[in-house]
């Protein structure tokens, strides 16, 4: 399928009508500005479900901090577990995960900001770090699950993780291919018009779909942490600021302790 748009440059030079596929929309505004919307709405969604854990977190749901938050909460977790039962050999992949997930959530973030039309270098960053770390967090996350099988229990959700992080790493790396193989076939500069009869335009289009089977396992491994997260209770942090006052009577403290 596709949409004839009338483009204004190309109307002034060839008026020729330019084609662009419908599933290259997301990449042109106000279509990118739809989905950056969608896209923000999903992940609203999916933190409704932790709402209820603590109500003060919905100040993080528009914003990048909504996944980073999920992975530091986990990565709490699982520290607070390894701590408790002198597990500390399995800290340094507990930390792994910390920081392949942030790594992941600031790849949204450049998606998010970088169009492929613009900077399609800095735009491929953003992908491998958002789907390919993201697939990489799973993998270690489904890890900790099995070492951890005999604590926390989850035995049969713990194989269900390990079909959706095999599923993302799979469709990470099937989509990456047939990326890297359309832009090698490519024959024209434009990255969004693919028309059937351009060499190249099959393995575009398979990406297309291994990019949203690789989104979609992601966030269905997400979901999978919501029970997890009604038994985890968080603290607001508290603040002490140092004023004159404050400074003037601890001094006098000390000075008196010193005396006597």
């Amino acid at each position: 399928l596709d949409l004839s748009l009338r483009g204004s440059d190309y109307a002034q030079s060839t008026n020729e009508t330019t084609k662009i596929h419908i599933l290259d929309g997301y990449a042109l505004a106000p279509e990118i500005c739809v989905l950056r919307q969608v896209l923000n709405l999903l992940w609203v969604v999916v933190w409704t479900c932790f709402l209820f854990v603590h109500l003060y977190l919905v100040y993080f749901i528009l914003t990048i901090i909504l996944v980073s938050c999920i992975v530091y909460v986990k990565f709490r977790q699982v520290n607070d577990i390894l701590n408790r039962y002198d597990m500390s050999n399995k800290k340094r992949l507990n930390r792994s995960s910390l920081q392949t997930g942030l790594a992941s959530a600031f790849g949204s973030s450049i998606i998010a900001n970088f169009q492929k039309t613009d900077l399609i270098y800095v735009y491929w960053i953003g992908i491998v770090l958002l789907f390919g770390f993201g697939a990489v967090y799973q993998c270690i996350q489904t890890v900790q699950y099995w070492n951890l099988g005999q604590i926390i229990g989850q035995k049969r959700t713990t194989i269900l993780r390990m079909i959706l992080s095999v599923a993302s790493v799979a469709s990470f790396i099937i989509f990456f291919v047939c990326m890297m193989l359309s832009i090698n076939w490519k024959k024209h500069d434009d990255h969004l018009s693919w028309q059937t009869e351009n060499i190249g335009s099959v393995s575009y289009y398979g990406g297309i779909v291994f990019t949203w089977v690789c989104a979609a396992s992601g966030t269905a491994y997400l979901m999978l942490l919501q029970w997890e997260f009604t038994k985890i209770t968080l603290y607001e942090p508290d603040v002490f600021v140092e004023d004159k006052v404050t400074l003037g009577v601890n001094m006098q403290h000390t000075n008196e302790a010193f005396e006597s």
